[in-house]
């Protein structure tokens, strides 16, 4: 499956410290972004120029939604009271996020993006809402992480 020009997906896979993650609201589950680039690169009055690899690009930003009072929210939020309680033997996250895409033949390939020493960046917030928004039954978390290795098979 080398040239896609339809594109099927569907059946994604999030693993949190080992464990998979099922107890997702409606849209956006999860986002990976990176904040910073990889290369930072300046061109010279001449036309030279400079290139210098900044590995600060390789760290990654990542938010989860998860249903409030599930499962998944009760295993996160122990895992941001442990960080918050001693950092310094706080056991960094682990998280795997799979994406399995077709080509409508039958072909697929599973990109799959690795992370590693991870961290959660801000407490989940909370909102009440009388006219019934449906946000107020997702909790959001924030988090980093320093290693992320994308592969394709």
């Amino acid at each position: 499956m080398a040239n896609i020009s339809n594109s099927y997906t569907g059946g994604d896979v999030l693993i949190l410290d080992n464990i998979q993650l099922n107890n997702f609201p409606n849209g956006k589950v999860a986002d990976l972004t990176y904040d910073d680039t990889l290369v930072e690169q300046k061109i010279g009055k001449t036309g030279n120029s400079i290139n210098v690899y900044k590995q600060v690009g390789n760290k990654a930003k990542f938010i989860l939604r998860v249903m409030r009072g599930s499962v998944d929210d009760i295993r996160l939020n122990s895992r941001l009271l442990l960080m918050k309680q001693d950092l310094p033997s706080f056991v960094a996250l682990t998280m795997s996020l799979s994406k399995r895409f077709g080509d409508g033949t039958g072909s697929f390939l599973t990109e799959t993006h690795s992370l590693a020493n991870g961290v959660f960046t801000k407490n989940p917030g909370v909102m009440t809402d009388v006219d019934g928004d449906t946000e107020q039954s997702i909790t959001v978390y924030e988090m980093s992480f320093a290693t992320v290795i994308k592969a394709i098979v």
